[in-house]
């Protein structure tokens, strides 16, 4: 006599489909973004000379 195999869990039956959904809002979300740029570029390191140097 042969019996049937258990049905599969949920995930098993759907995962490619939950993942394939994870994927494609990662994509759209994380890398389509441009990353945010500050309003307005820092100034650098600014350097004062204190001495006359050389003439």
């Amino acid at each position: 006599m042969l019996t049937e195999p258990p049905k599969p869990t949920w995930w098993k039956a759907n995962r490619h489909k939950v993942l394939l959904v994870v994927g494609y809002w990662i994509d759209t979300h994380l890398h389509g973004a441009p990353a945010s740029q500050p309003e307005s570029p820092s100034p650098g390191p600014q350097y004062a000379r204190t001495d006359p140097g050389p003439a």
